[in-house]
């Protein structure tokens, strides 16, 4: 259980900083990309509507592996809300256990 729990957290944070490391260099890709294609005119965009892809596509990754660094926390905080809830219900029956001993 606390391998598992280990890998969620790990995995979710390696995703995380490699999202942060996509999307930095994601804004120097859209910057470079943008300068080029505009050619200093800041209205071409509305002239070439695909040059709007374009620019978006250097944040792709960064999205991606956001959504998985989500998908993981999702999947660590269910497991340790499960294991709460098990050690809830263990402490509870050795509860019940003690006082009928006691009587």
């Amino acid at each position: 259980m606390k391998k598992e729990l280990r890998a969620l957290l790990l995995k979710s944070k390696f995703y995380r900083f490699a999202a942060l490391v996509f999307a930095v260099c994601g804004v120097a890709v859209f910057a470079f990309m943008y300068y080029h294609t505009t050619n200093e005119d800041a209205l071409a965009v509305l002239k070439n509507p695909y040059i709007v892809l374009i620019l978006v596509i250097p944040f792709l990754p960064a999205f991606v592996l956001s959504w998985q660094a989500v998908r993981y926390e999702k999947k660590l905080i269910a497991l340790l809300e499960s294991k709460k809830e098990t050690s809830k219900d263990v402490r509870e029956g050795e509860g019940v256990e003690s006082q009928k001993n006691a009587a």
